[in-house]
């Protein structure tokens, strides 16, 4: 994504990953913050830095790190599994449109 015009990305497939994004950080930090709102996820993220596909990448990473120290019930974590799956298909499918290789 980096390589590409960032005008093409801005429109659907950024706002498409950032809310799969903040879905997860919700489903990781929900059951230890109860004052979980979408702003504390994006500072989360680092938005404040002028890259915002390097944020979503390192919070991807990060996240990554979080699942295994999580403590949930593995009916959440299953669920979010499929949404997840479910999102990235349309995204990849919203990444080839906008031609972006397979």
């Amino acid at each position: 994504m980096r390589l590409q015009d960032f005008e093409l990305v801005r429109s659907e497939l950024l706002p498409a990953l950032e809310q799969l994004t903040v879905l997860e950080h919700r489903t990781v930090f929900r059951p230890g913050e109860p004052s979980w709102t979408p702003p504390r996820a994006y500072r989360w993220i680092g938005y404040e830095d002028p890259d915002p596909v390097g944020r979503l990448l390192d919070a991807g990473r990060r996240l990554e790190r979080e699942w295994v120290r999580a403590s949930m019930p593995e009916a959440v974590r299953r669920d979010f599994q499929l949404l997840e799956r479910r999102s990235m298909r349309a995204s990849l499918e919203l990444a080839r449109r906008l031609g972006f290789p397979a």
